[in-house]
């Protein structure tokens, strides 16, 4: 009896994985995240990989940006490492520029988002061509 239940518990942790979808580190892209090295072509190559329900993931460090981040066509997570030691700096003007498609989720935690630059802008965009969509951002 006990191994049938032991065995039962493990099934149950390995379908919840297999939902969960897969984590992407920038790093494994090729990012630096020293606050100097321009990472926008490894973190966007993360999120190009990146399917439905996976988790864009960002570890201690700071992640220099000169391109937007374009989330489009799926439900993603951006989570970083620890809010207290994990950035994303944006270096261009325009400020910080993350687009999210209203159709889709997006869930973005545990991370600094900076406009480190002169005349910054909006912050995150809300696309939609469907005006009956609902978003809801929560700082």
């Amino acid at each position: 009896m006990m191994k049938r239940n032991g065995l039962i518990k493990i099934l149950i942790c390995l379908s919840l994985t297999a939902i969960a979808g897969n984590e992407l580190n920038v790093k494994d892209f090729g990012a630096v995240m020293d606050g100097i090295t321009d990472d926008s072509a490894a973190v966007l190559s993360a999120f190009s990989a990146a399917g439905d329900g996976d988790k864009v993931y960002f570890p201690a460090g700071t992640a220099v940006m000169t391109q937007p981040i374009v989330v489009s066509n799926q439900s993603i997570t951006i989570v970083g490492e620890d809010v207290s030691n994990t950035r994303i700096l944006w270096t261009a003007p325009g400020g910080i520029d993350i687009e999210i498609p209203m159709a889709e989720q997006c869930e973005i935690a545990n991370l600094q988002l900076i406009a480190g630059c002169s005349n910054a802008g909006s912050a995150i965009h809300l696309v939609s061509e469907n005006r009956a969509s609902r978003a809801m951002i929560c700082l």
